[in-house]
């Protein structure tokens, strides 16, 4: 059976610190004018083909969208992603999932320097096969592949290749509970850097973990989710650098009634960073969401976040300082109505703030967005 889904939009966005600058005096030195805020305008347009036969389907869409500044004018530009998957199913025993990505944005302001017109093109390869061995065990096996490439000359200490894979395994104890335990297994090269003869910043990593799961369904109404595991990242060219230590996570989901889910997740994670200058982040936080139904047609959206970020190989380091630590906080109010069944209006409001060790890394932002869809199915 062959399904389709078109739809068009429109959204504004007010942003009061659109390049993320401390403050109006790094905004004049950087781009010859003291002005942080603006209005960002975005037209996108997409579609949808999914094909199903059996047990398979599959989906191939893709999304452009043309964004304009009311004052920065010298970053106008046109975004897009493309993207397929598959899903697969072999008698009920042997399932799975195959996805590709690729997408091209506006470089983000938060890690860098500059204020000019920069892209990042991201591809994303990503497979999942799942294995029902017996009612009670399942065997999983993942894989990834990412590949990151800047446009600017300043942002290619950034590209990034990764590609990695994990093996786990899964056993229901009693209904509604599982636990189980899984191995990964990641390496990644920076190809534009170059071999740091001091041995501060790595070209190339290498990262290996094993992690403990359990998950409970207590009643109807709650989910307890938790990961905790040990994981080891290596520098071959900065030994120096390498890490090891306990990450993980535990999330809590609770129906609170009809109309209300509250989910609270605290954690532990290392992960790859978009900085030229630095080789991972390990971020420690918590985070809150609760989602409210008013009725079938409305919904409301609130978020709250508080994590520490500890990078490695910053410019401070290479100085012989204090490495950087940045403190963030974001806050996201948002809401959803949907008239009719093909139009769909949204509202969003959000603060970030980050302070950091470093004060150039230091920002206070907010924005709103409205915005209007039209879709299709």
């Amino acid at each position: 059976m062959l399904e389709g889904e078109p739809y068009v939009g429109v959204e504004l966005l007010y942003d009061d610190n659109l390049f993320r600058f401390r403050d109006e005096a790094e905004a004049l030195a950087t781009r010859g004018d003291d002005r942080l805020e603006d209005l960002r305008r975005q037209v996108h347009a997409g579609a949808a083909l999914q094909y199903s036969w059996g047990l398979q389907r599959v989906i191939v869409g893709g999304e452009w969208r043309r964004i304009s500044y009311q004052h920065a004018s010298e970053i106008n530009h046109d975004a897009w992603e493309a993207g397929a998957t598959a899903d697969w199913q072999v008698a009920r025993v042997v399932d799975g999932q195959l996805q590709l990505r690729h997408r091209r944005e506006l470089e983000n302001f938060e890690d860098r320097d500059t204020a000019t017109l920069g892209f990042r093109r991201r591809l994303e390869m990503d497979s999942v096969t799942r294995l029902k061995v017996t009612p009670r065990w399942r065997g999983e096996l993942t894989t990834n592949l990412e590949r990151v490439r800047n446009s600017l000359d300043g942002s290619r200490g950034s590209d990034r290749d990764e590609y990695g894979a994990s093996l786990g395994v899964t056993y229901e104890i009693l209904r509604f509970t599982r636990m189980g335990a899984s191995l990964k297994w990641l390496r990644g090269d920076y190809p534009e850097r170059d071999v740091d003869p001091n041995g501060r910043v790595a070209h190339r990593y290498e990262e290996s973990g094993l992690a403990l799961v359990f998950e409970r369904v207590p009643s109807g109404l709650s989910t307890i989710q938790s990961e905790l595991g040990y994981t080891r990242r290596t520098h071959p060219s900065a030994p120096a650098l390498d890490f090891e230590g306990v990450t993980g996570r535990l999330l809590y989901r609770r129906e609170v009634s009809g109309k209300l889910v509250s989910e609270t997740e605290v954690f532990r994670r290392i992960n790859s960073v978009e900085e030229a200058d630095a080789n991972f982040r390990l971020q420690n936080g918590l985070l809150t969401r609760l989602r409210y139904r008013w009725s079938p047609k409305l919904e409301a959206l609130a978020s709250a976040e508080f994590h520490i970020a500890d990078f490695d190989g910053s410019p401070a380091l290479a100085a012989a300082a204090e490495a950087r630590e940045d403190r963030v906080g974001i806050l996201q109010f948002g809401a959803e109505y949907r008239w009719l069944w093909w139009l769909r209006l949204s509202a969003d409001l959000s603060w970030e703030r980050r302070d950091s060790n470093r004060d150039e890394r230091s920002f206070d932002d907010r924005r709103l967005a409205v915005q209007a869809e039209v879709r299709y199915d």
